[in-house]
């Protein structure tokens, strides 16, 4: 395989058009790709003066024919998500030297021990997201309440920890939000049975 850029110990190798090289696999995130398409990967190898591998670099582009865009399905979070940010916010408890045997470290243990106490984790934190956020106006009201009581207590990563802990919940609920349609219907099915 012959570089087509060489820059010092940089080289770059080119994957022909639609991975007809196997050795090389694209690797990334899924494409959503509609109609006809074209996938070109470049892999950039950097060596150290020992030969020695420093830095891999791959990347792939995609030239849609018909011109349509392609889009990247982010991926819903997971229990496993939910557990890091709730042991992020207990390490930020640790930090500000809050006391373990108090609410807040007490409330963040309880929600660590019931979620791998789940007979179904994801069930169980999307269950918990709905509950939670059943509104987008509950996750911005929330979001605001948490911005305006740690701004006073000057615990800055307490904060940022407990948001993205909320945002994760809310990545899950978002779906599941009602719309006024809904929310109509199922007023009137209520009142009329």
């Amino acid at each position: 395989m012959e570089p087509y850029i060489s820059k010092g110990n940089k080289f770059s190798y080119p994957l022909i058009c639609n991975g007809h090289r196997p050795e090389v696999e694209p690797v990334g995130l899924p494409h959503s790709i509609q109609g006809s398409s074209t996938n070109f990967t470049r892999v950039m190898i950097e060596w150290t003066n020992n030969q020695n591998i420093t830095h891999i670099q791959m990347s792939t582009t995609t030239q849609n024919i018909d011109q349509q865009s392609t889009e990247v399905k982010s991926s819903k979070p997971t229990w496993q998500d939910i557990e890091k940010a709730i042991v992020i916010i207990t390490q930020a408890g640790v930090y500000y030297k809050k006391k373990k045997d108090e609410k807040f470290m007490q409330n963040y243990k309880k929600r660590y021990t019931e979620l791998h106490q789940a007979e179904d984790p994801d069930i169980y934190i999307l269950n918990n997201a709905k509950r939670i956020f059943p509104n987008e106006e509950k996750y911005i009201e929330m979001k605001k309440q948490y911005q305006e009581w740690y701004k006073y207590k000057n615990e800055p990563k307490i904060l940022q920890a407990i948001l993205k802990l909320n945002d994760l919940y809310y990545q899950l609920a978002k779906d599941y939000f009602a719309t006024n349609e809904e929310i109509e219907e199922e007023a009137n099915d209520f009142l009329n049975s």
